[in-house]
């Protein structure tokens, strides 16, 4: 392959390299000062060049977090909704922050990595704030294997000590806080707060539906508005159809009145100072609130994820609790139908009785 053919042209403080391989030339700049360094950048191309001739590939670098990120945000950002992509636009704003992770390569951030990253961070801010962060790192790497990039596969487990905001509105709360906010003259969050409690719905949800999406006394979120991109229909109960119906066919949206949801936010707060009620007691509280009021009533699990529009089955199972009551009834209903399968066999004559010596 010939000797080293480094040098350093007029007016530049770069030492560049300069050979000829199967009758092509190779000059470019080796972005060091340092003489050594040049000499051994230009070996390893001349031997990477000679594998690649022979037919060995030499495996592609992962591209540095810094370099990958753009990319994830651009799917993320054709793939999912507004919100969606400013949450992981901001999360990666702070990754970016972070100077070992920033100029990391994706095979780089290992296990080890993650740890070392979560513990530093655990210093300063929350663990939920964490726990969003380690959220964020393990979707850009799993993206970038779905993508066919070379990325690390670590183990990330989430910091304990997060603080879910777990607020049940009481039913005697609930005719106070509806009151108050009539009597503000803030009706609209009235019935806005009666729908989320009698369905379950997200309030972006609820903001977002139209008179078309109430037929025969169901309420459909199409896949535009849900979180997770699918459309549910959630039947509606007496009390919700009451606030429902004088507004169908009034106006394309149910909703028309109801100003911004930080509006909404302020009013909420307002009424709740007023009220003297918990500071935990957010507009989220109402869906929470309602989700927890059908899991008491003994609805399965899969069926409050479907009327919920949870993604995954474990976060349904937050709400569902057997009673004592529950495990007794279901257990009462396995017995019946199985004296029940008995006698009908009894009856056909396919069961042999026992006969005792």
């Amino acid at each position: 392959m010939g000797g080293m053919s480094v040098f350093k042209p007029k007016r530049s403080d770069y030492w560049y390299y300069r050979f000829m391989f199967q009758g092509r030339q190779f000059k470019a700049s080796t972005k060091t000062r340092n003489k050594k360094a040049a000499e051994n950048i230009e070996r390893t191309l001349r031997i990477n060049l000679a594998q690649s001739a022979v037919g060995i590939v030499i495996p592609e670098k992962a591209p540095r977090l810094e370099d990958f990120i753009p990319t994830f945000l651009a799917h993320v950002t054709r793939t999912r909704k507004t919100k969606t992509a400013t949450f992981y636009g901001e999360q990666c704003r702070r990754l970016l922050e972070v100077p070992t992770l920033k100029t990391a390569r994706l095979t780089e951030i290992d296990t080890k990595a993650v740890r070392a990253f979560a513990l530093h961070r655990a210093k300063k801010v929350s663990p939920a704030t964490v726990n969003r962060a380690l959220a964020t790192i393990r979707r850009i790497l799993s993206f970038a294997r779905q993508s066919g990039i070379p990325a690390a596969d670590p183990r990330i487990e989430l910091l304990n000590g997060e603080r879910q905001r777990e607020f049940v509105l009481s039913e005697a709360d609930e005719d106070r806080y509806i009151a108050a906010l009539r009597a503000d003259g803030k009706g609209v969050l009235a019935d806005i707060a009666i729908l989320i409690l009698e369905t379950g719905l997200r309030v972006t949800e609820v903001l977002t539906l139209e008179c078309r999406d109430i037929r025969a006394g169901v309420v459909t979120v199409r896949p535009v508005n849900a979180k997770s991109g699918k459309a549910r229909s959630v039947p509606l109960t007496v009390k919700a159809m009451a606030i429902v119906k004088p507004r169908l066919g009034a106006d394309h949206r149910l909703f028309s009145e109801a100003p911004t949801l930080w509006c909404l936010d302020r009013w909420h707060r307002e009424i709740r100072i007023d009220l003297k009620l918990p500071g935990e007691f957010v507009i989220h509280s109402l869906r929470h609130t309602a989700l927890t009021r059908m899991g008491e009533s003994g609805m399965d699990t899969f069926t409050l994820q479907a009327i919920a529009g949870h993604r995954s089955i474990t976060t349904t199972q937050r709400y569902v609790h057997p009673q004592a009551r529950a495990i007794r009834d279901a257990m009462t209903k396995f017995e019946a139908t199985r004296v029940v399968r008995n006698c009908d066999q009894a009856a056909n004559g396919t069961v042999v009785p026992i006969r005792r010596k």
